[in-house]
């Protein structure tokens, strides 16, 4: 089943569904440092109101990706 939802709404969510098993976001309009807690705040919420049934949460967002390339994969540093 595939539903189209404002993901700030949780009691819709939940309405539609209280047990999602995947949630697909697209995080678009945020850039920068808001945007990324905007969004690291969205998953957050999402994770607490289905952490009994949810497996995955798959996010499209410019400002993560930004965000997540600041980071190096531990095999750089273990050379």
């Amino acid at each position: 089943r595939f539903e189209f939802a404002d993901a700030w709404d949780s009691a819709a969510l939940l309405d539609l569904d209280p047990a999602f098993t995947a949630i697909y976001l697209d995080v678009g309009g945020i850039s920068g440092a808001d945007g990324l807690f905007e969004a690291l705040g969205l998953v957050r919420q999402l994770t607490c109101a289905y952490k009994s049934s949810l497996r995955c949460i798959v996010v499209k967002s410019r400002c993560l990706r930004d965000h997540s390339l600041v980071y190096k994969n531990s095999d750089e540093f273990l050379r």
